[in-house]
């Protein structure tokens, strides 16, 4: 699933007339380098929420679906739309939103349309499945792509996972549990997979952010776990300035 129903406020006034996933860097609007990542993997489906300017988003993922169909030889038409129409739901509401839009219950790769990267995600969906198996302390319901970079705002793992985040803007810090063994503050990549199960642990709220509701798992005891990207290209576009840089990174 590709979150694509943002409002882009920070991009105004080019998001004024056009919704932030459809932004082009080098050519490519960062929607459409975000399935080609996801394509690679042979999913068998392909979820896109819309909100803002859905219009536009419908008929870019029509035009996908004919481009991937041509490419593949094979008529697919894999890429579908779920409409946010009140209002954008966020993370954890548009997961929600959209379940009944899933194929079977193969786990969900969730991947912010705003983020460009070369990462591997092949590696993280294999890491998801290997630590999703039966383990003594419980299976991982989630995997989250992080890093080592500049920033703010950072989830906090430990030796069993997520728990707690800290923000360095207002130095406040939130403990889901107590940690166990040696700590890391990562920042999040805005990728990640979750096991099917995980949707059955959703709340009812209508719109909530995904990363909440991981750190309410990990209250309960649940194990959800970092992938380290390491040296992998990673690049946002929800500033002028971080679109000035993806937009120099890919000519």
């Amino acid at each position: 699933m590709v979150f694509a129903a943002g409002l882009g406020t920070r991009l105004r006034p080019l998001t004024d007339s056009l919704p932030k996933a459809l932004v082009e860097v080098g050519g490519m609007s960062v929607l459409e380098r975000a399935i080609r990542n996801i394509v690679a993997l042979d999913p068998g489906r392909i979820i896109v929420n819309a909100h803002h300017h859905a219009e536009q988003i419908e008929a870019e993922v029509a035009r996908l679906n004919r481009i991937l169909d041509s490419e593949s030889g094979r008529q697919l038409s894999r890429i579908r739309v779920s409409h946010e129409r009140e209002r954008p739901l966020e993370t954890g509401g548009g997961l929600r939103h959209a379940a009944d839009l899933f194929d079977g219950r193969k786990p969900i790769l969730l991947h912010n349309a705003d983020v460009l990267t070369d990462l591997d995600l092949d590696r993280l969906v294999s890491a998801h499945a290997e630590a999703s198996g039966t383990q003594a302390d419980g299976p991982t319901l989630a995997t989250l792509a992080v890093h080592d970079r500049e920033s703010s705002r950072k989830l906090l793992f430990d030796s069993r996972g997520l728990f707690g985040r800290t923000d360095l803007r207002s130095g406040r810090t939130e403990r889901a549990r107590e940690p166990q063994g040696a700590v890391q503050a990562l920042a999040f990549a805005g990728i990640h997979v979750v096991s099917h199960g995980l949707m059955e642990t959703l709340p009812a709220t209508e719109t909530f952010s995904i990363t909440d509701h991981y750190l309410d798992l990990a209250r309960e005891n649940l194990r959800i776990t970092p992938f380290d990207m390491a040296s992998a290209g990673w690049w946002e576009i929800g500033s002028p300035e971080r679109l000035a840089a993806a937009r120099r990174a890919f000519g």
